[in-house]
């Protein structure tokens, strides 16, 4: 499972198409993304304070274009990333990403959710 940051508005956009994309894969050629143990990492240096935020569980077996874990950004540290939209049967759940007083988040559950929501798309 790799994990994906988005705020509440670009999702919405997407939430009924057939693929996800995003403006760094124009930019940059790929989407970001990250491992478990790095979420809170990049939430808190790139999104502090924002009180929008998603985030995307994605089942990285149903991608359909090339994952690469890679240090792009020379931080002794591989983050994957997708070089290609993202199919949006590939996102498992879609979790909201709370901030406590100080405007830090807090990482909710990631444990997978049953068959049965993913198949209907009712996403918390």
């Amino acid at each position: 499972m790799i994990y994906h940051l988005v705020n509440k508005s670009k999702w919405s956009k997407f939430k009924l198409a057939a693929f996800y994309t995003t403006n760094s894969l124009e930019r940059e050629g790929y989407i970001h993304c990250s491992f478990e143990h790095q979420i809170l990492k990049v939430a808190n240096m790139f999104h502090h304070g924002e009180t929008d935020l998603l985030i995307l569980c994605i089942d990285s077996k149903k991608i359909e274009s090339i994952l690469k874990v890679e240090d792009l950004f020379g931080l002794n540290e591989n983050y994957p990333h997708i070089y290609g939209q993202l199919p949006i049967n590939a996102i498992e759940k879609v979790l909201e990403f709370k901030v406590d007083s100080n405007g830090y988040f807090i990482l909710p559950d990631l444990n997978p959710i049953s068959e049965l929501t993913v198949k209907h798309k009712e996403w918390t």
